[in-house]
């Protein structure tokens, strides 16, 4: 209430006996419903004008927040009739008017704006009545905002359980060609080696200085070249599931996706919850799968770097026999 409204209504209250009160509409007036509450505070004065003060507190439609409306009350009043428009504060430059009556301790006012209707139902009260209801709905709000905010988590650990599942599932599926090629990778190597072998024999017996020798002399290094291509194919796969030095480093986003969702999963009651179950066994398995696929990725690995030494021999070797 304005302090303006406030020396007016103490004014009135002073000066007015009881015959007054019954016939002017000066006071303050409380409309208490279930998910707002109305303050009304106002001055009639000896000229039938009205002044005053309009206050509005409403939960949202969701009831996880209060909104307060604020605005000034003008206009006159003839008997237990009056006419009064609401000027908000929160509203620039607009306007609510309104009409309505008083019956004993009752005030009805309705109207609107814009195509809306605003309609209030008060009674005789006092400022504290109107607070004690703001506090109450301030409370609810916050109970309500506190709930919706354990809700979303709720949901939101949910949908990281589901979206890490799919991406473990996905990287297991996608891997399992890889594991494959890694496990043959020795044998892979080895008959690159072999071919080679066969070609340097071949090229030791042709006479030296011949257009034979250095055929196959070319030959030899093609192998060796296409050996390495292999080897940089091998070794990008590698790298996109993070592996190096022996080592498969998860991904820091989906690491850290699993982890919130075993924390989620480690809660009462979330373990045996279809959500929960599913993870716990897509991560067995993914777990399971990158342990095959770091391991045939080091098998690989070895096995490139013995052959490849054999490969370095025999092209010194071809290289000899070619000049």
């Amino acid at each position: 209430m304005t302090n303006l409204i406030r020396i007016l209504l103490s004014a009135w209250l002073l000066t007015s006996g009881a015959a007054a009160y019954a016939a002017n509409i000066s006071g303050t007036y409380v409309g208490l419903y279930s998910n707002a509450a109305e303050l009304l505070q106002i001055v009639e004065r000896p000229d039938g004008s009205i002044l005053g003060h309009f206050e509005q507190v409403i939960l949202s439609s969701k009831g996880t927040k209060t909104t307060t409306m604020n605005a000034e009350v003008s206009g006159a009043a003839s008997g237990d009739t009056l006419v009064v428009t609401l000027k908000p504060a929160e509203f620039l430059g607009g306007t609510i008017p309104l009409s309505g009556s008083i019956d004993g301790d009752t005030l009805r006012l309705s109207g609107g704006a814009n195509g809306g209707s605003f309609n209030v139902v008060a009674r005789r009260s006092t400022e504290a009545v109107f607070n004690q209801r703001v506090q109450q709905l301030t409370a609810q709000a916050n109970q309500m905002a506190a709930l919706q905010t354990e809700e979303d988590a709720v949901a939101k650990a949910r949908e990281n359980i589901v979206q890490v599942i799919k991406q473990m599932r996905d990287i297991s599926n996608s891997a399992t060609v890889h594991i494959k090629r890694a496990a043959a990778a020795p044998a892979v190597c080895a008959e690159y080696t072999q071919k080679m072998e066969m070609a340097l024999a071949k090229e030791g017996g042709y006479p030296p200085g011949s257009y034979a020798r250095s055929q196959l002399d070319y030959a030899v290094s093609s192998i060796a070249f296409n050996f390495n291509l292999w080897h940089d194919s091998l070794q990008r796969v590698e790298f996109s599931y993070g592996y190096s030095n022996g080592k498969i480093a998860l991904d820091k986003n989906l690491k850290d996706q699993i982890s919130s969702a075993q924390v989620s999963c480690s809660a009462p009651g979330w373990a045996v919850s279809p959500p929960c179950k599913n993870f716990f066994v897509a991560l067995t398995n993914f777990q399971s799968t990158n342990n095959q696929l770091e391991q045939g990725f080091t098998v690989a690995e070895a096995a490139w770097h013995a052959e490849h030494a054999k490969q370095e021999a025999i092209e010194k070797q071809a290289d000899a026999l070619s000049r």
